[in-house]
C-alpha cells in the first residue's frame, strides 16, 4: 500500500509518504522482505530523467540469497542525474545471518556512486558489528574435524579452536572501512 502526498510542478512529480509491504517475495532473486516500510520523500523533473530525495527503512525477516536479518532498518538520501545514481545510507541489522555465520548487530553506513549511465558502481563506507557467532557450519565442520582426527595432533588442536571460537564469541566486536568497485 502506499500513503502519502503527491505534487506536480513544473511538469515534475513529488512523493511524499510511506509505502507498506506486507509480504515481498522475488524466489529467482532470493529476496524477500517482511513487514517492511519505506518512508520515502522524492521528486524528479518533468522528464523523468533526474531525481533526489530522501527514505527511510523499517522491514523484519528480510533476506537476500544466503544473507538475512530479523530487523532492518536503515535511512538516506539519494539523487539521480544524467543516468547515474549518487546515494548515502546508514543501515542496521539485528541477528544478521551471513549463511554459516551470524552477527548480532550489523551496522553499515557509506556512500555509492555509479559511473557511465550505472555500468560502473562505487561504494565506500564503514562497517560495525558485535556478538559474532561463529555459525552451525564453522562449528560443526570444527567438531567433524576433531572427531575423524582422533588420535592425531589435528583431534586436539580442532577441539582447542572450537573451544576459543565458542568462548570468545560473547562480547565480541569489529570495525572495518570498505571500499567496493564494480
Amino acid at each position: 500500500t502506499a500513503f502519502g502526498r503527491v505534487k506536480s510542478a513544473a511538469g515534475g512529480i513529488a512523493f511524499a509518504g510511506p509505502l507498506r509491504l506486507n509480504d515481498l517475495t522475488c524466489a529467482d532473486k532470493g529476496l524477500s522482505l517482511r513487514s517492511a516500510t519505506l518512508e520515502l520523500d522524492a521528486a524528479t523533473d518533468k522528464t523523468f530523467g533526474n531525481a533526489k530525495g530522501s527514505f527511510a527503512l523499517a522491514a523484519r525477516q528480510s533476506a537476500w540469497g544466503s544473507i538475512g536479518a530479523e530487523v532492518l532498518a536503515g535511512k538516506g538520501r539519494f539523487s539521480y542525474a544524467a543516468r547515474d545514481l549518487v546515494a548515502s545510507y546508514r543501515i542496521n541489522g539485528s541477528e544478521v545471518d551471513l549463511g554459516g555465520t551470524g552477527i548480532g548487530a550489523l551496522a553499515a553506513e557509506g556512500a555509492l556512486r555509479s559511473r557511465d549511465h550505472l555500468a560502473r558502481i562505487e561504494s565506500e563506507g564503514k562497517l560495525r558489528g558485535s556478538e559474532l557467532r561463529g555459525g552451525p557450519a564453522l562449528i560443526g565442520n570444527l567438531a567433524s574435524l576433531e572427531k575423524s582426527a582422533q588420535g592425531s595432533l589435528i583431534a586436539p588442536l580442532a577441539h582447542q579452536l572450537r573451544g576459543a571460537l565458542l568462548r570468545e564469541e560473547r562480547g565480541s566486536q569489529f570495525s572495518a572501512d570498505y571500499s567496493v568497485r564494480q
